[in-house]
């Protein structure tokens, strides 16, 4: 036991700086949405990614949040959900644009 107690506060010293940013972000306020020449960019850039199913699609999901009504989309990039995803960005789509 003594092991495995000391072997999980090393992994947890090791997470803790994340969890601190992490932390840090909610503590900052809400985030702006975006405007709307913004909002196209991150519309043309994502759409492409979510028609091939692209993994790299998770890096948007930070501008995304910023997006009003986006959780669904942010949710089902996140489970890898491509199909779903590209139907509720065009939804998302048509609605902001």
């Amino acid at each position: 036991m003594a092991v495995l107690e000391t072997e999980l506060l090393a992994v947890l010293d090791e997470l803790r700086p994340l969890l601190e940013g992490f932390s840090h972000n909610i503590e900052s306020g809400p985030l702006l949405p975006l405007d709307k020449n913004s909002m196209q960019e991150l519309f043309a850039g994502l759409e492409p990614l979510l028609e091939s199913g692209s993994p790299e699609s998770l890096e948007f999901i930070e501008l995304l949040r910023r997006v009003p009504g986006s959780e669904n989309l942010i949710e089902q990039i996140e489970n890898y959900n491509f199909d779903m995803a590209l139907e509720t960005f065009n939804a998302l789509k048509t609605r902001e644009l």
